[in-house]
């Protein structure tokens, strides 16, 4: 379950909102009442982002053909005027 924390308290108590994200337990920080950030272990941040959907995007446009491989369709313009 996580915890949630005023910024105040957070910084007061840095070393146990620490401790309690590293022991799997997020950490939520509030300021002025509103949700700023959420403090999570270094694992459970790496786990998160290497299961992404950004790395498979990645991973696909370095997979397309690189420069003259690489055929582009001609595209019809038309005339516009501008008054």
């Amino acid at each position: 379950m996580e915890a949630t924390w005023k910024l105040q308290d957070a910084k007061n108590k840095f070393s146990e909102l620490v401790a309690r994200a590293e022991s799997g337990e997020p950490q939520i920080v509030t300021k002025r009442g509103v949700e700023a950030v959420a403090i999570v272990s270094a694992a459970s941040f790496r786990s998160r982002n290497s299961d992404s959907s950004n790395s498979a995007f990645v991973d696909f446009l370095f997979s397309m053909p690189k420069g003259e491989e690489f055929e582009a369709s001609e595209v019809k313009t038309r005339e516009v005027l501008f008054k």
